[in-house]
């Protein structure tokens, strides 16, 4: 990876990190965000992670409850919200 796409994805991780919790998180807040059409954000994320930007957010949301169940023993209900 080239520094920019570098940039990119630590860009992406960290407006996750502040945002993944949000009911309003979607595709138009990310673009808007990072200052990138829809179509540019998805090829970019398709060639860099094998992910749509929806599969990416979705696995980013599930790897987070991952570690909520396992290492503070949230119930699913609890990991959920």
């Amino acid at each position: 990876m080239t520094t920019p796409d570098v940039k990119f994805l630590i860009d992406m991780n960290d407006f996750l990190k502040k945002k993944f919790n949000s009911p309003r998180l979607n595709v138009q807040l990310i673009t808007s965000e990072l200052g990138m059409s829809h179509s540019v954000i998805y090829k970019k994320m398709k060639a860099l992670t094998g992910c749509s930007l929806v599969e990416y957010i979705r696995d980013y949301r599930l790897t987070k409850a991952a570690k909520l169940l396992s290492s503070f023993n949230f119930s699913v209900v609890e990991a959920c919200y």
